[in-house]
């Protein structure tokens, strides 16, 4: 039976940080992710550069293992079990220990040997470093928690690669009726075919006349969605010097006044992805009443009226007094 997929985002470190916990230190790795396409048969030789920022040595093993696509965040998951098939089948790096002391910084080739035979479209898998030779099996299938810092290998070979993409869903976070800015779009798609993306484009909002309010990154993180998994893009429409507060009235009404919105809006993505630049596009509306910023117009508004008519109705009756004690003229 095939064991498990383990999920450790919290012991392992692809952004650049292996951490230990109990002394308090850490190694960092460059790059964090590495990508290549290549032809069947193809050998790519790179490296990863190993840094030792701390007090103490340490000594590195090297595991591979491929990874997966975990729910919507971008977040891989890795099965350590799993006997190195696939890409983590076409890794060759040294096993180790690699030595690093006080200050060293070090660097390990990796060289990447595809297969002729090898299927066209995305292969994943990430080179990893840790104290230990190779994740410890325990019982039940699980894996032993330890600490590791990794570099995320994206390959893409090239033949008859299927490209397919679609947008599940592209609307505003939470109520489509909103107070004030910011304003919040989440942005699903899915990837159908047997290749890696990243999907680039815009979103623009436009008001009720049809005018552009703002032009927005649909994926300004270059996020990739992996085949045969779904991944969410959260786009942010705000203004950036806006402060965004909340509290009691007063601070959500000056909230209002610096993140001002008014009226329905159209917000469309056009997104393109893939090598022949395949477009997505995907409509969705809302609205913002800022009510806080409008009940106080209308309360001034009141306001000046009620002053306006008392002012008036004085300014009469001022004018009837002065007629009425005027004296009147003697005839001739």
């Amino acid at each position: 039976m095939r064991s498990p997929r383990i999920l450790v985002p919290t012991i392992i470190a692809l952004s650049g940080w292996l951490l230990w916990p109990q002394q308090g230190q850490a190694i960092s790795i460059v790059p964090p992710s590495l990508e290549f396409g290549v032809q069947p048969g193809q050998t790519v030789k790179t490296s990863i550069k190993l840094y030792n920022e701390e007090d103490r040595a340490y000594a590195l093993f090297s595991s591979v293992s491929n990874f997966t696509a975990y729910g919507e965040e971008g977040e891989p998951t890795f099965d350590f079990a799993e006997q190195r098939s696939d890409l983590a089948g076409w890794i060759d790096v040294g096993a180790g220990p690699y030595t690093l002391k006080p200050g060293d910084r070090i660097e390990v080739p990796i060289e990447i040997n595809v297969p002729p035979e090898a299927e066209p479209g995305g292969h994943y898998a990430s080179v990893f470093f840790g104290t230990e030779p190779s994740p410890k099996q325990e019982g039940g299938g699980q894996v032993a928690v330890r600490s590791l810092v990794g570099t995320l290998i994206i390959l893409r070979v090239e033949g008859q690669v299927q490209e397919s993409g679609s947008i599940l869903e592209f609307k505003p976070t939470g109520s489509k009726s909103k107070s004030r800015l910011p304003v919040d779009l989440l942005l699903r798609i899915r990837n159908d075919g047997n290749v890696h993306f990243r999907p680039k484009g815009t979103v623009i909002v436009r008001n009720i006349f049809g005018g552009e309010s703002a032009r927005l990154t649909a994926n300004d993180t270059n996020g990739a969605v992996l085949p045969d998994s779904v991944r969410r893009f959260e786009v942010t429409w705000q203004k950036p010097d806006s402060k965004d507060q909340s509290g009691n009235f007063f601070s959500e009404f000056g909230a209002e006044w610096r993140n001002f919105g008014f009226g329905p809006y159209t917000a469309t993505a056009t997104v393109m992805y893939g090598q022949s630049d395949l477009t997505l596009q995907a409509t969705t509306q809302f609205t913002i009443i800022p009510w806080r910023v409008l009940l106080m117009v209308l309360v001034v508004l009141v306001i000046l009226i009620l002053i306006l008519t008392v002012g008036l109705k004085r300014y009469n009756a001022a004018v009837i007094r002065h007629a009425q004690q005027k004296p009147p003229t003697a005839g001739k």
